[in-house]
């Protein structure tokens, strides 16, 4: 099963934790409070970057109902076939 996604924001949220998380803990560990900030601010942008997009969801709703639409054209046509 396809699920349409952001694959895109998906590699860089992975890719943002996997360069951020070890200054964030490092920072906790020597509180240092810019580091965690910094951290968190970069940690915080793959989501903000989706949730502020105006045009994400109409997009990818869209591209599920087309598969829905799909699906049970596929099974109307296994019933009557």
């Amino acid at each position: 099963i396809y699920v349409p996604h952001p694959w895109r924001r998906a590699w860089f949220a992975i890719f943002t934790s996997m360069v951020c998380t070890p200054p964030l803990v490092n920072g906790i560990i020597d509180k240092d409070r810019r580091k965690v900030l910094l951290s968190l601010v970069l940690l915080l942008a793959p989501y903000l970057s989706a949730r502020l997009d105006p045009n994400l969801r109409q997009k990818y709703n869209f591209e599920a109902i087309i598969a829905r639409h799909q699906e049970r054209n596929e099974e109307q046509q296994g019933v009557d076939g």
